[in-house]
């Protein structure tokens, strides 16, 4: 949960301090590996091939330090896909291969191939078999690494929905339930029929009512909501009657239910006062990483979400600096609909004890709301365009 939150919360942060950033930011990581991307030729004296050699060797020690640093040959690491695969498809439960060696083999796949746009068809085809195996491994680890590396795959992983929602089942450990129902948000996506999977849809929603799990709950919303956009209406109907009483107060964990009102929000493309004001009131709950989840909610919600502008201004004087970070970000997200904020914010920015970075993102926050930071960009578009108008003159010339 914590990771899930910085990463929008950093996302969010970009926004305010580089533009074209956030734009690249917020898109679909496309170019992932790019040509001119620098690539290492060699480590610790051995080339790429060396350590792809070294996955197999019998020193089971050595294998593993090779596994972990073919990742580091950036576009090359791909070429240790073919040697991953053949070391995970030598395991069988007659024959093991040192439970070491399957996690990080694992998880090096799932990495690698969500590094790269475009992986062959046949190592996607080989992958999806062995980690479809390996959901059913005897320890937790791998099973768990085996559903986030699926998950990595996107919707190319889509024959392993069925072995996912029995992983969903899993008793092990909640990891291994909550690592399936984030998998099954990206697998269940099926970019070709261009709808998502009714079976995914069903399964996450079915498991939502049974799950004891708070943090595998909250995958499960976060997974709904994410297949429901291009869903067929009576799919999505069928979605927000299982989210809907998750968003009520027999939900016990709070950020389930702010999750799930934004999820059928979403969904329903309105956002509700109602809806809105109950998040709203997770500014004042007692957990400072509730009101975190909270005002990020709520600044996902941009200007139509002003009728928070109120509670999020309040919320800049709580004693935990990620909330008031999170609830300036917020409020920037709101641009000119948070007018009413600037002059608290500018006494984050006047308060002498006051950490930099929030003075910093404070002063940045005041420039969006007042239309400053739109117009710099338009600025510095300018300027570029005219130093391309310049160069073009000189090459001329």
């Amino acid at each position: 949960m914590r990771y899930f939150l910085s990463v929008a919360f950093m996302v969010g942060i970009v926004a305010f301090s580089d533009p074209a950033a956030a734009q690249k930011a917020g898109t679909k990581e496309k170019d992932k590996k790019t040509s001119e991307e620098p690539t290492l030729t060699e480590f610790a004296g051995k080339s790429v091939e060396e350590w792809i050699k070294a996955i197999a060797s019998r020193d089971r020690s050595k294998g593993e330090v090779a596994i972990q640093t073919v990742q580091n040959f950036g576009a090359r690491s791909y070429e240790a896909i073919p040697a991953l695969l053949a070391e995970l498809e030598k395991h069988s439960p007659s024959a093991p291969i040192d439970i070491s060696i399957r996690v990080n083999a694992t998880m090096a796949l799932g990495n690698i191939f969500n590094s790269f746009d475009d992986p062959q068809p046949k190592h996607v085809e080989r992958a999806i078999k062995v980690l479809n195996r390996l959901l059913n491994d005897s320890q937790a680890i791998v099973r768990t690494q085996a559903a986030l590396a699926l998950g990595k795959l996107g919707p190319a992983a889509a024959p392993a929905i069925p072995s996912l929602l029995t992983t969903l089942r899993d008793r092990g450990t909640w990891e291994t339930r909550q690592a399936a129902a984030m998998a099954l948000g990206s697998v269940g996506q099926d970019t070709r029929k261009k709808v998502p999977s009714i079976d995914a849809i069903v399964g996450l929603g079915k498991a939502l009512g049974i799950e004891p799990t708070s943090a595998v709950r909250l995958a499960i919303v976060q997974s709904l909501g994410r297949l429901g956009h291009g869903a067929a209406t009576s799919h999505q109907k069928q979605l927000i009657q299982y989210l809907d009483p998750v968003s009520t107060t027999r939900e016990a964990e709070p950020a389930v239910r702010i999750w799930a009102h934004m999820a059928v929000m979403s969904l329903a493309n309105e956002f509700s006062e109602s809806r809105l004001a109950s998040i709203a009131k997770m500014l004042d709950y007692h957990d400072p990483l509730v009101r975190v989840q909270a005002a990020q909610a709520l600044g996902s919600c941009g200007p139509k979400a002003k009728s928070a502008v109120l509670p999020l201004t309040s919320a800049l004087k709580d004693k935990q600096t990620d909330v008031v970070m999170t609830s300036l970000w917020a409020l920037g997200r709101m641009e000119g609909a948070a007018m009413s904020a600037v002059p608290a914010i500018k006494s984050v920015v006047a308060d002498p004890k006051a950490p930099v970075p929030m003075k910093k993102l404070a002063e940045m926050v005041i420039d969006t709301i007042e239309g400053r930071t739109k117009d710099k960009s338009k600025d510095n578009t300018k300027d570029k365009t005219k130093d391309k108008g310049k160069s073009k003159t000189k090459t001329d010339d």
